[in-house]
């Protein structure tokens, strides 16, 4: 016997009696043969609209639609998540029944800046097994949003660059960085060096410097390991030469300090 795909056939069955009297035929509601497995949909990463990335990295979510069996219609679907695509290094297969959504598959230790990747397949009432279809992936970002300044060793409200001393600034960033530009500028001539490490930017000024000066710096591009980007500025300025007490003058009380060094032979006093 030979059945085509796609057709519904039906048993009909009569019955006689010894007399053979013929009874009316009663027929099957049909059996349609289905041969053709599930056509496969989208897959998106996350609870609704596709997401690229999630902070969370214990939890991972997922939905899809557009899978779709004309003849038998779908009995369930299955997913796996993998660390490539259309792997399953982190979930194995895994029966999802015929919901259409993940709602957080929980207890993973997925690792930051790792892109993951949902893939589901799909079965019909006959037993066809569908071709997979992957989603474009997610990446883990434990540390939301763009890298940002944490603290500084230089408190450029209230402090001013001495002109005589070497000065090194540290900045601690809110989490590991990749790349970043820096450009200073000044009104005198200034040397400097910069270096990013991780999660710190160092910067290194070297005396002396010109007598109120203005240095501006930026960091731009600054981008973390997903690459998310900022930018920041911040101005240093440089002391007064001979305002011995900071207070923006020059007047009798920094003559007595100077006049006072001047007496012990302490030079640094010369240059402010």
């Amino acid at each position: 016997m030979s059945l085509t795909n796609g057709t519904t056939y039906f048993v009909n069955i009569r019955a006689y009696d010894i007399a053979e009297n013929q009874s009316t035929m009663v027929s099957s509601d049909g059996l349609t043969i289905d041969l053709t497995p599930p056509e496969i949909g989208i897959v998106y990463d996350g609870i609704g609209t596709d997401i690229n990335l999630s902070n969370d990295a214990t939890t991972a979510s997922a939905n899809w639609s557009g899978f779709v069996d004309p003849l038998s219609g779908i009995e369930s679907y299955e997913y796996v998540l993998g660390s490539t695509s259309g792997s399953s290094d982190i979930i194995d297969w895994t029966d999802n029944g015929t919901s259409s959504s993940i709602l957080g598959h929980s207890g993973l230790s997925l690792q930051h800046a790792e892109w993951y990747y949902f893939t589901v397949r799909a079965t019909d009432l006959a037993g066809n097994v569908s071709g997979v279809s992957t989603s474009d992936g997610f990446v883990i970002d434990i540390y939301p949003g763009p890298p940002t300044f944490v603290s500084m060793t230089f408190d450029t409200a209230a402090e001013l660059l001495s002109l005589t001393n070497d000065r090194v600034v540290d900045i601690v960033l809110s989490e590991p960085s990749t790349s970043m530009e820096y450009e200073m500028t000044s009104i005198f001539p200034v040397t400097h060096t910069s270096s990013l490490d991780s999660d710190s930017i160092q910067i290194n000024l070297n005396a002396p410097f010109a007598s109120l000066d203005t240095l501006m710096f930026s960091i731009s591009n600054l981008t973390d390991m997903v690459g998310l980007d900022s930018s920041y500025s911040f101005t240093i300025y440089t002391k007064l030469i001979a305002d011995y007490n900071d207070d923006g003058l020059i007047d009798v009380n920094d003559l007595t300090t100077f006049s006072t060094a001047w007496m012990a032979e302490d030079s640094a006093m010369e240059l402010g």
